[in-house]
């Protein structure tokens, strides 16, 4: 049976089983639950946490990215195949990304991170203007972050911000986290009007917010 790597008792009124980034255990629990109690509980769900840390592990897997020949890298949701060699500047053409080469690696990474960077902010800028106009709502700027947390944040003063990894996302993920960012700009919350604001421009939000919560571990990238 899995053993759980952490009880945290609490004030706390339900119990709670969760698996860290490492593929622990961790149970969170109410004071008055015993450890017996909570033992039990791991063995009925043994089923249950094999599956979470499996897809914990291939996340920790996937996140373990070297820039060599042949690696592949995320671009708009479908894998590319990373060549690189003598090249006068990067490219992508189906499904091959060519990549100019550096005696050290750092350099082609930061290379590579820059070039990334410029096409996420090409492709959030056109998602920002039909969109803005679709919800009807204007906002002072967009900046990109390198945030690993939070894909998208918007302020009081309308101020966008994304993370540039959002250009491994596929279009329609992309266009979720701008869209949720807009419908902020005059209501910053997530209140039922809120998420009925998001449903007006886009009905399938649901679903793409799943894809966002199941790849998380881009947010690791490089």
């Amino acid at each position: 049976m899995v053993k759980p790597s952490k009880i945290i008792k609490s004030r706390r009124k339900n119990i709670s089983l969760m698996i860290d980034k490492q593929g622990d255990l961790i149970i969170k629990a109410p004071t008055f639950v015993t450890n017996r109690e909570l033992y039990d509980l791991v063995e009925r769900k043994q089923d249950w946490v094999l599956k979470k840390q499996r897809e914990v592990l291939e996340q920790v897997k996937a996140r373990q990215f070297s820039l060599v020949e042949g690696a592949k890298l995320m671009f708009q949701g479908e894998d590319v195949t990373i060549h690189i060699g003598d090249f006068p500047k990067i490219r992508i053409k189906e499904g091959q990304l060519y990549l100019p080469s550096n005696p050290k690696t750092e350099r082609m990474e930061r290379a590579l991170c820059d070039w990334m960077k410029q096409q996420a902010a090409y492709l959030i800028e056109e998602s920002l203007s039909h969109y803005s106009d679709v919800i009807g709502v204007e906002y002072e700027e967009y900046k990109l972050s390198n945030a690993r947390t939070r894909w998208g944040t918007c302020n009081s003063n309308h101020i966008l911000r994304f993370s540039w990894r959002l250009v491994m996302c596929p279009q329609d993920i992309l266009d979720y986290v701008v869209v949720h960012e807009l419908c902020h700009i005059g209501c910053m919350n997530h209140s039922k009007a809120f998420w009925e604001r998001v449903g007006r421009a886009l009905p399938d939000y649901k679903q793409r917010r799943k894809w966002l919560r199941t790849h998380q571990a881009i947010m690791d990238f490089m």
